[in-house]
């Protein structure tokens, strides 16, 4: 009677959060860049309550975090992606552990180790990301450069960054999406180490 119950309620938080969530994926939201700068946010803040209440279990589990985010849009075609989470700030602590866990627009990053995609300036990007999450766990703005989806050029990227626990995996995991726009935008308090040439 109590699995029944438990059950149910997951199913109950499943769907509420789903059609929470929809309302991103309206362009009307997503018209100015104040718009798009909370829907990401909200993406990502969301995707951590589904991850810290129902666990990730496996993208083909319908009620898993994961298989929720992988299906899930908001500003039209903009994604959560989800990565391991590496405690510390030296890079040597990464090697053959740094794994990316889920990322709906490139399902071939998943499971990739010691992830090898580099903006500008030689920066390891998801790397950069978990350094990030350990700065400011509660969420922060990470601006790099990215290649635009069909295009060879890249451009000006933010990403909202949150460390978040995973039940099932019995462990942090890194929570992030971004969104194509001027990195003059944000306040250097809302980035999560301000640098000179974030590249």
């Amino acid at each position: 009677m109590l699995k029944l119950i438990l059950l149910v309620s997951s199913v109950s938080l499943f769907s509420l959060s789903a059609k929470e969530y929809s309302k991103f994926s309206d362009t009307e939201n997503c018209n100015s860049a104040n718009g798009k700068i909370a829907a990401a946010k909200h993406a990502v803040e969301l995707s951590c309550e589904w991850i810290e209440k129902l666990g990730s279990r496996s993208i083909s589990d319908p009620l898993g975090a994961f298989s929720k985010i992988n299906e899930s849009r908001h500003c039209v075609n903009n994604y959560v992606w989800v990565q391991d989470y590496m405690p510390g700030l030296n890079r040597t602590n990464y090697k053959n552990h740094f794994v990316m866990l889920m990322h709906p627009n490139n399902p071939r990053l998943q499971k990739q180790r010691d992830l090898a995609h580099k903006s500008f300036g030689g920066h390891k990007i998801f790397e950069k990301f978990n350094k990030s999450a350990t700065i400011k766990p509660e969420g922060c703005w990470v601006p790099y450069l990215w290649e635009h989806k069909g295009y060879f050029e890249r451009g000006e990227k933010v990403s909202f960054i949150k460390r978040c626990f995973d039940p099932t995996l019995k462990k942090n995991v890194v929570v992030g999406a971004g969104v194509y726009m001027s990195h003059g935008m944000f306040e250097p308090k809302d980035l999560c180490a301000p640098e000179k040439n974030p590249y």
